[in-house]
């Protein structure tokens, strides 16, 4: 423990200069949490990409750092405000979570359905502080030798070299590793207060820096967060909580009803309900108007240009009772009355039975941002319903055929390979 011995295999003598070994525990020892907070969230800031995400919002300090905006949006906690399993719902990370969604300063906040939330794990925090500790103590030597305040010799400067190397590959991992934890707000299942809310916390695994485009597939495949969005899941989120007491809507309002209320589908931006709108509209799920009045109904035909937010969505039923009304009564036909000559006798066929159906084959395919939804779809609404049959045979067969272009990284195979083994999956393979 001495700071000026050194030793090389069986030797050992003694310099003028301190061991490297000594310096860095010296250095590494003389940080604040403060400046370890501090290298962390500079180091996030880095970040690139941004996803699904409108926009992202590194290491807020309160929550008027978070704009009230109608796009969605992830927030990166600092450091500070991690999660920690043993405390959960009272982590850091969830009661600034609860307090951004409630407030945005001293406001009350409008569009809390559009944010979604990324913090670091508490354990794996305490590993990254330390990494960072040796970081700084190692590039604090390497800086204090170009500046000529610290003489090392020429294989202290290769060691300095190498170990500030060695941390800065470690300080990408153990950061990638830490920011684990997702969290989106959503109404709980069982609630019947829709304004009720609850975080849900999922995990990630990362290891390069690539968490947020992670954060961003993660959401997207627990249907968290939407880049596209069925007519028919429309239609059954207006019947269920819009259409109670009203046949219509105005696209605004209904805009408004995405980005505020956690019962709603949260969509990463305005065109995604636009474009909703436009399949349902040429689908004849819903219809288009003007105005509360219901003028120039649009309904079974491709809308071009642009959906401003002033017009109304209209029920189903009700724009087929318009049009209905609408139409003019047809002009009554002339009848012409022709005398019916008997018909000879004919002996009576006997009409062979038609053959029933023995077997039912479907081919579908499912959207990936929606998987588990559509796949219970096709299991509660149709494969159900045979299964009330005691001599059916069921059989239901998965193929998922996967392409990435720039290749499949080697990470990915080994736990793709490793998974399918627990899942009993025999016949996988990846090809060239």
């Amino acid at each position: 423990e001495l700071y000026y011995l050194y030793s090389q295999g069986t030797r050992l003598w003694f310099s003028v200069n301190p061991t490297l070994r000594k310096l860095v525990e010296e250095k590494r020892e003389k940080y604040s949490d403060d400046e370890i907070d501090f290298e962390i969230e500079q180091r996030l800031a880095k970040w690139k990409g941004k996803g699904l995400f409108k926009a992202v919002h590194f290491c807020p300090k309160n929550s008027s750092d978070v704009a009230d905006e109608q796009t969605a949006r992830l927030v990166i906690f600092a450091p500070k405000y991690f999660y920690d399993e043993n405390q959960k719902d009272t982590s850091p990370a969830m009661v600034f979570a609860k307090n951004i969604l409630d407030t945005r300063g001293t406001i009350p906040r409008t569009h809390k359905n559009m944010l979604l939330f990324l913090a670091a794990d508490y354990e794996r925090l305490v590993t990254l502080k330390k990494i960072v500790r040796e970081f700084k103590a190692w590039h604090e030597i390497l800086e204090d030798s170009k500046k000529g305040t610290l003489n090392l010799d020429r294989l202290q400067q290769i060691d300095t070299e190498s170990n500030c190397n060695l941390t800065e590959k470690n300080f990408e991992m153990k950061i990638s590793q830490a920011y684990c934890k997702i969290f989106a707000p959503s109404l709980p299942d069982s609630s019947d207060n829709l304004n009720e809310m609850q975080l849900n916390t999922e995990e990630i695994e990362c290891i390069k820096e690539e968490n947020i485009q992670f954060a961003s597939e993660k959401f997207a495949k627990d249907e968290k967060l939407l880049k596209s969005l069925g007519d028919k899941m429309l239609k059954k989120s207006l019947d269920e909580y819009i259409w109670r007491t009203s046949d219509t809507v105005q696209l605004g309002k209904l805009w408004d009803y995405f980005t505020t209320y956690y019962y709603m589908p949260r969509l990463i931006e305005k065109n995604v309900l636009i474009e909703t709108v436009r399949k349902g509209v040429a689908e004849k799920t819903f219809a288009l108007a003007d105005g509360e009045d219901l003028q120039n109904l649009q309904f079974g035909e491709k809308i071009s240009g642009e959906i401003s937010a002033e017009k109304f969505l209209v029920k189903e039923s009700v724009a087929k009772k318009i049009l209905e009304a609408e139409k003019e009564p047809d002009e009554p036909e002339e009848k012409i009355i022709v005398p019916i000559e008997p018909e000879p006798p004919s002996t009576p066929a006997t009409e062979k039975p038609k053959p029933i159906p023995k077997r039912f084959v479907m081919d579908v395919d499912l959207d990936i941002t929606r998987l588990k939804k559509n796949f219970n779809d096709c299991n509660n609404e149709i494969i159900e319903y045979f299964t009330c049959i005691p001599e059916a045979q069921i059989s239901v067969h998965l193929s998922v055929s996967i392409t990435v272009p720039g290749g499949i990284p080697e990470y990915l195979r080994d736990n793709t390979e490793a998974n399918c083994n627990d899942l009993h999956i025999e016949n996988f393979h990846f090809e060239d």
